[in-house]
């Protein structure tokens, strides 16, 4: 009877195992800026800054050995642990911590930000929910892949990007996992 369930039990899970294939991606990443704002249309249904005219926030994006897309800050609902409500971008204020340039009233040591990217490629996009925070130093960026097209359109995974990789010139590095349906 015991071997009967183990058996039962593992012919159950090699289904849910080999429903995606996962695979290691890495390289080089560049955001400059992107006055058109194109992800509002290659990546529709999000509450873009660029879409409300702020300034600065909408990207052109390039992948090294992954493609290339569209990144655009976005504004998201924060919860504190006091229950209070704000929204996304955020500013910190560090004892210690260089400050950013900012034409901000408030002196601002890191800005936590959410956003969107899309990443083209020949077998569809990769669409990512981005959160992250920018020093004076560079930025960290966690994208959850939250699907796409084609190829792409139930994907899942993670991607860190980090470095000064916000500007011409400027490269940071990207790791993470991308994974596709079978």
């Amino acid at each position: 009877m015991k071997t009967s369930l183990i058996a039962c039990s593992l012919l159950l899970a090699i289904p849910a195992l080999a429903a995606e294939t996962c695979r290691p991606v890495f390289g080089l990443i560049q955001l400059t800026p992107d006055a058109d704002c194109q992800v509002v249309k290659a990546y529709p249904g999000n509450a873009y800054l660029g879409a409300q005219r702020v300034p600065g926030t909408c990207f052109k994006t390039q992948a090294l050995g992954l493609g290339n897309g569209f990144s655009g800050l976005t504004m998201e609902s924060v919860f504190g642990l006091d229950q209070g409500h704000t929204t996304t971008p955020g500013v910190l204020n560090e004892k210690d911590a260089p400050p950013l340039p900012s034409d901000m009233p408030l002196p601002q040591t890191r800005q936590m930000f959410t956003g969107r990217t899309v990443i083209k490629t020949a077998q569809g996009d990769i669409y990512s929910a981005d959160a992250g925070t920018m020093s004076a130093k560079g930025s960290t960026e966690q994208a959850i892949i939250v699907g796409g097209t084609g190829r792409y359109q139930r994907a899942t995974g993670h991607i860190y990007a980090f470095g000064d990789y916000i500007g011409s010139g400027k490269w940071g590095t990207y790791t993470g996992q991308l994974c596709t349906p079978r």
